[in-house]
Order: structure tokens, then C-alpha cells, then sequence
């Protein structure tokens, strides 16, 4: 997702929180005996609201799962889920004092900061490798399309060179569905005469009529005289 001027409401939104936050958090690190502790009224409400962003965060992807749900659009969902995933951080190390704990709080804490720091890594990539993509390779095709590209490539140096030296003395190039593709001019009337020469005949399943005249086997046909009426024969 690019950074553009939507994302500026939450930027600032998601600014005057932490400082919020922060107000909140100097008091209550200074009135405590041993300073702020997560088992506190103030410390489980930082764990509380950084556990509900952390759902939200997660949630994005049973959304993906479900796209016929209709909860808000896509790009609000996104928009949310980078910024207001950048609160987990400061709402986490509120809710700890600044101190990582046991094995199993720093352990938590490390995972934590590694996600933060990688969909940030990522953000950063989406800024940068689509410009660097569109500058670099400006000509990139998919893997299944090459024949067919290297096919309108090689008409189209045909038709350069058709167009100084006259028709070229060669069929035209086919793709990889059997399709020919467009020329310059049309073709040198030897190359007509061949391609009918080696174009296969149409077979029919039907058998010949008879000639004019005879008659089929086991069926009898009858003769008109001059009376007009039908005799057999």
C-alpha cells in the first residue's frame, strides 16, 4: 500500500494517542512505589487495548478468507491495520513498565517486535520497488506469454523491413494457438499457390450420388410415359 495524503488522518490520529498515552503513562510511572506494573488498574488497561489491536491486526486476514462479508472496505481495513498495528508497540511497553520480565513476557515481546519491525520493512519495499520495477523493467511480460510476444516481435521487425525492401519472401510467423499474425502486405502469389497445393481436402462421409438415370440397389424407380401416368420397370 502506498503512503499517500489518505493516510494522514491516521498518522496524526494515531499520533496524539501515543501522546496521549504517554500523558497518562508519566504520572503513573512516577506515583508507583516500584514504578508501573502491568498487574495495576492503569497497566492491564495498556494490555487490554494493545491485545484488542492485535486482534484487529489478525483480523484482517479472517476478512480475506471471507470477502463476502460486507465489513467496511479493503483499503479502510489496510489503513487500520498499519497504523493502528504501530500502538501495539507503545501500548505493550506501557502495559510492562519498560521492563521485559520472565523467559516466557520476553520471549512474547521479541515476536512482537519482529512482526512490528517486519510489516514496517514491508511498507517500506511497497514504496520503493514499484517505482524501481516500472523504471528498470519496463518491458517485463509473464512467463507463459513470451512466445507469443517474441511472435508480434518478430512481425513487427518483419514489417519495418517490409516497409524499405518490399514484401519479405517468407510466411508469415504463427503463434503458439496456430494463429497468423497480421503482415505489412499480402503474400507473394507462389506461397498462395503452395499453401493450396498442400491444404488438405476436405473428406465427406456421404457416399456419391448415382448418375443421372440409374438405379439404386433394391429400390425401384418408375418411368413416366407419354400419358402421364407411372409405369414400373
Amino acid at each position: 500500500m502506498l503512503l499517500d495524503r489518505t493516510h494522514r488522518r491516521w498518522a496524526v490520529g494515531c499520533l496524539l494517542v501515543t501522546l496521549l498515552a504517554s500523558a497518562v503513562y508519566l504520572p503513573y510511572h512516577i506515583a508507583g512505589e516500584h514504578g508501573a506494573s502491568g498487574g495495576t488498574a492503569i497497566g492491564l488497561a495498556y494490555g487490554s487495548a494493545g491485545l484488542a489491536l492485535m486482534l484487529y491486526a489478525g483480523a484482517l486476514g479472517l476478512r480475506r478468507q471471507f470477502p463476502s462479508w460486507r465489513l467496511g472496505r479493503g483499503e479502510t481495513w489496510m489503513r487500520g491495520h498499519l497504523w493502528l498495528g504501530l500502538l501495539i508497540a507503545p501500548m505493550i511497553v506501557f502495559h510492562g513498565g519498560f521492563r521485559l520480565g520472565g523467559a516466557l513476557t520476553t520471549l512474547l515481546m521479541v515476536l512482537a517486535a519482529v512482526v512490528i519491525l517486519s510489516g514496517m520493512m514491508g511498507v517500506a519495499l511497497q514504496q520503493v520497488l514499484p517505482r524501481l520495477m516500472l523504471e528498470q523493467l519496463p518491458l517485463e511480460t509473464v512467463y507463459e506469454q513470451i512466445d507469443d510476444v517474441v511472435a508480434q516481435l518478430r512481425t513487427q521487425a518483419d514489417e519495418l523491413v517490409a516497409a524499405v525492401t518490399g514484401p519479405l519472401p517468407v510466411p508469415p510467423p504463427t503463434t503458439r494457438r496456430g494463429w497468423r499474425l497480421r503482415r505489412a502486405g499480402p503474400l507473394p502469389t507462389t506461397q498462395v499457390r503452395a499453401a493450396r497445393r498442400r491444404r488438405p481436402r476436405r473428406r465427406s462421409g456421404r457416399c456419391c450420388r448415382p448418375a443421372r438415370g440409374t438405379v439404386r440397389r433394391g429400390r425401384r424407380r418408375p418411368r413416366r410415359e407419354d400419358t402421364g401416368r407411372a409405369t414400373w420397370r
